[in-house]
This record gives structure tokens, C-alpha cells and sequence, in this order.
């Protein structure tokens, strides 16, 4: 089972362990629940500028996996702990992806909401 959950975009905020704080836009942003039989992932997926792009292309070639993260929408914020992924090339431009096992945690009562595809 898989569900979705599109934003028109958002500002994604990680952090790395040593401290390290990339800031940097996604748009048409979505997260993605997929069921199976492993269990349940969490992915947040979006087009990213070309600065942000390599950034995450040089944090992976540097090593780094594990991250801390916010992605903040017009009405909220969520914040987890993920992984990340290698950036996919998509006809709007190339992708970023985090993932996670755990669910994003709303940071704010006004969480941000959008119609499951």
C-alpha cells in the first residue's frame, strides 16, 4: 500500500552529527508511506535547486547517511530523523529524498495537510 501527500514546496532544513546545517528549497514536495512487508517507510521526496542538489550529492560522497531534518510548508513544520538517498534525475529537474522508518513529527498543532493522492 502506498500513500502520498504532495506539497507545492516547502523549505527542508538537515542537520548532520557534526553539526552541519544545509537549508534549502524543494518544490512540488511529497511524502510518501509505504507499506510492505519489511514494514512501513516514510519518504519525503521533491525537485531541489542546483545548489541544494549539490550540496546533498556532496554530503553522500563525503559519507554522510544519517541526518536529523525539518521540512517546513506554509502552514507547518515536520522534523524526524532520516537517511539520505541518492538524488534521482526526473524530467522537472533532479530529486532529493529522505527516508525514514519512523513518521514525520508534526512540529506545531496547525501540522501541515494535504489531500492523500
Amino acid at each position: 500500500m502506498r500513500e502520498e501527500t504532495k506539497f507545492n514546496g516547502g523549505m527542508l532544513t538537515i542537520w548532520t552529527a557534526d553539526g552541519t546545517e544545509i537549508i534549502g528549497e524543494l518544490s512540488d514536495a511529497s511524502w510518501i508511506e509505504e507499506q510492505s512487508e519489511a514494514g512501513t517507510n516514510h519518504v519525503l521526496v521533491g525537485t531541489a535547486s542546483v545548489g541544494t542538489l549539490d550540496t546533498v550529492e556532496a554530503l553522500i560522497q563525503a559519507g554522510v547517511a544519517s541526518v536529523t531534518y525539518e521540512f517546513a510548508v506554509a502552514n507547518g513544520t515536520f522534523s524526524g530523523e532520516a537517511m539520505l538517498l541518492q538524488p534521482q534525475a526526473s524530467r522537472a529537474g533532479a530529486t532529493i529524498s529522505i527516508e525514514s522508518p519512523s513518521a514525520p513529527t508534526p512540529d506545531s498543532a496547525d501540522h501541515p495537510t494535504a489531500a492523500p493522492i
